[in-house]
């Protein structure tokens, strides 16, 4: 082959090779930041049952953990139910059996049978203001950060 020939061939040769380096490098790029939201994703996801439940629900529990006896029922009293809140809240009183009163349940006759029945004499209130189950005393539960307020107390039965 003549130098002319191989001038001709080597000048899209070096075209072709230099769109080859971009397209690569920006395969690279998107690529390799996609892999790293990948795997704060998949490490987010493997850490995920280590902490199931939020903090501020957390701290709120391991106080009424520290308040009442292992086996003691206690109500739980929600101004506007939520489901999934209110499963935060048994999951995280276990293993205390946990009765989910709502607001338009307080003070009925079912409700004061179940309290009679289960022996229930704690309470925890969550609500704006939380509301009162007939507490003989309360507190403010230390720790909440969540929306509105946590009261715990003693009820009567």
């Amino acid at each position: 082959m003549s130098s002319e020939v191989k001038r001709r061939i080597a000048v899209p040769r070096l075209i072709a090779h230099a769109l080859a380096v971009v397209f690569l490098t920006s395969l690279l790029a998107v690529g390799g930041r996609t892999a790293v939201v990948e795997l704060r994703d998949s490490i987010a996801f493997y850490q995920s049952h280590r902490r199931p439940i939020p903090i501020g629900i957390e701290r709120a529990a391991a106080y009424v953990h520290s308040q009442v006896p292992a086996d003691a029922p206690v109500l739980l009293v929600v101004s506007t139910p939520d489901a999934w809140d209110d499963g935060l809240w048994q999951r995280a009183l276990y293993p205390n059996p946990i009765f989910l009163l709502y607001k338009n349940d307080l003070g009925t006759r079912e409700d004061h049978q179940l309290r009679a029945r289960y022996l229930v004499r704690f309470a925890v209130s969550i609500g704006a203001p939380p509301l009162d189950p007939a507490f003989r005393w309360r507190r403010p539960v230390p720790g909440w950060t969540g929306p509105g307020q946590v009261a715990f107390g003693e009820v009567d039965e």
